[in-house]
């Protein structure tokens, strides 16, 4: 897995990743539901 993904791109700013986050949480929430 390459983790150096981010590191060519600019940085996000704060607001952009915490939508970023809770993108993928409400992603990951709605496929697997509450017992994870």
């Amino acid at each position: 897995m390459d983790k150096n993904i981010e590191t060519t791109a600019t940085r996000m700013s704060g607001d952009e990743r915490r939508a970023q986050i809770l993108q993928v949480a409400i992603r990951l929430f709605s496929n697997r539901g509450f017992s994870g």
